[in-house]
């Protein structure tokens, strides 16, 4: 069986090398906030939007139906948030919520105020907000990785051992394998292997791309 050593080992110390642009934060690459990602590093000060009526959700529901036709994104977040979002076709973020200020890796005040530093315990009474999406402004949350992706880069140049991680995959399986000094088959089984799980997460990309955006 022929072994490429050499080519393993620098192939190795490459993608080593590689793992150093592997991750870039979301708004590294998505400069543009949109109706989709506005609650992923953003910062913005919501007009408050006062109730006519007594029960604060009467209204949101009534604001619902008004804008119904224009709906183009509608979400309720999950767990001890209580939080709902709408966003209108001309660019208008509705926030029914009892927390404002910092929340998660936003900053989302209202009339300039927030009274939300670190726990939903320090929430108050449920209010209405709005903003023109085009209001939002990048915020760098402190904590970066949280927003961490794969960098487009590394996806295009890990790509390349594609064929080569499938020869050592094969070899592998090859009968002959088994009958191979210990070294040989640790480079190739342990290599081959890495490779194979760099190359997963390309595959995956959708996946290991996707953020739990809508916990807020």
């Amino acid at each position: 069986m022929d072994i490429p050593r050499e080519k393993i080992i620098e192939t190795r110390d490459w993608v080593n090398e590689l793992r150093k642009i592997q991750y870039i934060h979301y708004r590294d690459i998505h400069t543009e906030i949109t109706h989709q990602d506005y609650q992923i590093c953003t910062k913005v000060d919501f007009e408050p939007v006062e109730t006519k009526y007594e029960n604060i959700y009467e209204m949101w529901g009534r604001l619902k139906d008004h804008y119904k036709d224009e709906i183009i994104n509608e979400h309720k977040s999950t767990g001890k948030s209580k939080s709902q979002y709408f966003t209108t076709s001309d660019g208008v973020v509705y926030r029914l919520s009892d927390h404002w200020g910092v929340v998660k890796s936003c900053v989302w005040t209202r009339a300039g105020k927030g009274n939300m530093v670190a726990s939903l315990m320090l929430s108050g009474d449920m209010e209405i907000g709005r903003a023109q999406l085009s209001n939002f402004k990048i915020h760098r949350y402190v904590d970066h990785s949280i927003h961490m992706v794969l960098n487009p880069a590394w996806v295009e140049q890990i790509v390349t051992i594609v064929d080569f991680t499938n020869d050592l995959l094969k070899l592998k399986e090859d009968p002959e394998f088994n009958h191979l000094p210990g070294e040989d088959k640790e480079l190739i089984g342990r290599w081959g292997g890495m490779f194979k799980r760099q190359l997963f997460k390309v595959e995956n990309l959708e996946y290991s791309k996707s953020l739990h955006i809508f916990t807020q």
